[in-house]
């Protein structure tokens, strides 16, 4: 949003919301309940006074909430929640469609690790398996998830932007299945996360013919040609932010509005 972009937010139910990065995760009810606090009896506020102790999680918190409700006033974010693979791949198609008319305008930041493998509806218990109704061990049988990034770029929103989430723990491995998705869906690009370090570092992956204009070069430092076709940069985070995310986006940004140009 601060980048200027209207966003539709599809996440699963409990995981972390927009404005809240750089809040405290376990702690946040003791931080809470340390900031909230009473003056002589009068009714509760925020306690942002020099040396009280809490005033810089008093600031943390009130920059969120001062950001969520200028995109609440702005009409600048949707928030669609969602619980199964069914609800999410149903949420993205709409969503998808509902962006069509934008074309090029439009992006895509696919960035919810969908489960590689599934059990149909129509397989699923109806009630409650019973162990007593079955021996010592329990066998499931899944099914590999159905890959909708093809439907996505070729029916559901054929001119949007449309970068992808890779995550490894071998870089070889990495890029080259980064490059796999570029060639077989026609990514526009393709955040690269190795385990161990993905929030000091990730890996843009670009097709190769954007990296002149726009592709791997939008990220800190020279393309490097890794794998066929594709050009990859990586982006280290800046040691004056808390979170690599905001030069990723920044980066992404950049491409993006190489996208819409080239497009017209």
């Amino acid at each position: 949003m601060d980048a200027g972009y209207a966003v539709v937010f599809l996440s699963r139910r409990h995981s972390i919301q927009p404005f809240t990065k750089g809040l405290p995760s376990g702690d946040i009810v003791d931080r809470l309940t340390q900031i909230l606090t009473t003056d002589g009896g009068g009714p509760a506020g925020l306690d942002v006074r020099p040396g009280a102790g809490v005033a810089d999680a008093a600031a943390t918190v009130a920059t969120a909430l001062v950001a969520a409700q200028r995109a609440a006033r702005g009409g600048t974010l949707l928030r669609v929640s969602f619980e199964t693979l069914f609800e999410y791949l149903t949420y993205l198609r709409a969503i998808a469609g509902a962006l069509r008319p934008l074309g090029a305008d439009a992006a895509l930041y696919l960035a919810a690790a969908v489960s590689d493998f599934y059990i149909p509806f129509a397989l699923m218990a109806t009630h409650k398996i019973q162990s007593a109704a079955v021996a010592d061990t329990l066998t499931l049988t899944l099914t590999k998830t159905p890959k909708m990034l093809g439907a996505l770029r070729r029916e559901w929103a054929p001119a949007a932007f449309c970068v992808g989430f890779k995550l490894e723990t071998d870089e070889a491995i990495l890029v080259a299945k980064a490059a796999a998705s570029i060639r077989h869906y026609g990514l526009h690009c393709v955040v690269a996360n190795i385990l161990e370090t993905r929030k000091e570092r990730v890996l843009l992956v670009t097709p190769e013919e954007g990296a002149g204009g726009g592709g791997g070069a939008a990220a800190d430092g020279p393309p490097r040609a890794d794998a066929a076709g594709v050009a990859v940069a990586a982006i280290d985070r800046d040691p004056t932010e808390s979170c690599i995310e905001r030069q990723l986006v920044t980066a992404v940004v950049r491409l993006h509005a190489a996208h819409r140009a080239a497009a017209g």
